[in-house]
């Protein structure tokens, strides 16, 4: 079982009030959303899930090993697209299958940059490059920070599709994004925040996600 709860979580930066309260449980395979416009917490929520924030009060309960994406790109632009993924993978003790995450590069179009330095990767291969290195940690439950931002739309079809795949292998992943045009048929269940509050946690509906965070909001 895979599972998130966060019970009451708020997040201060000297006196700077961000997160406000933040409550919610997600639980088992699937794609879940976390969704809100700039500014809203998401990233800060991300990190004190991952560790990388400590909490200011409240509880985070992970259940599963976490693989996490973060919204900037992280590469070593003095090494080849190739060894940022071992190298990664080795650094965090990675249980992703090499050859699957190589499968899943040339499925993104990137065969032919595996062998360039990261550093003259173009931003959206450079995105790709992060994504890859986060599926070679082989996480149960996996954490992307805006997973499609600078990608064409060919590569945008098959991150969608590389994502859905994921869910269908039992793990769950958790897309943080503003752009909610593109999850609807994707993401079963969002979470929606602003201001560093919990809006709503609901499940997909008839109404495009887009609708019901306007419907919350306006």
């Amino acid at each position: 079982m895979v599972k998130i709860e966060v019970k009451e979580l708020h997040k201060m930066f000297d006196d700077k009030h961000v997160l406000k309260g933040i409550s919610f449980t997600l639980e088992g395979p699937g794609v879940y959303g976390l969704f809100g416009p700039n500014g809203a917490g998401k990233t800060t929520l991300i990190r004190c899930v991952t560790g990388v924030f400590a909490p200011s009060s409240g509880e985070v309960y992970v259940e599963g090993n976490l693989s996490y994406m973060p919204e900037k790109n992280l590469v070593w632009k003095f090494m080849k697209a190739r060894t940022n993924i071992k190298v990664f993978r080795e650094m965090f003790d990675g249980k992703g299958d090499l050859s699957k995450v190589f499968e899943v590069a040339r499925y993104l179009g990137m065969e032919d940059e595996l062998d360039r330095l990261a550093g003259r990767l173009s931003k959206g291969t450079q995105r790709k490059l992060t994504f890859l290195m986060s599926l070679a940690m082989g996480g149960d439950i996996f954490i992307l920070d805006e997973p499609l931002s600078g990608l064409d739309v060919i590569a945008r079809k098959r991150m969608r599709e590389v994502i859905a795949q994921l869910a269908d292998e039992g793990k769950m992943v958790i897309i943080s994004t503003h752009e909610l045009r593109e999850m609807d048929g994707l993401v079963k269940k969002a979470v929606f925040i602003k201001g560093g509050k919990i809006l709503d946690v609901k499940e997909k509906g008839e109404m495009s996600w887009e609708e019901a965070f306007l419907a919350l909001v306006e």
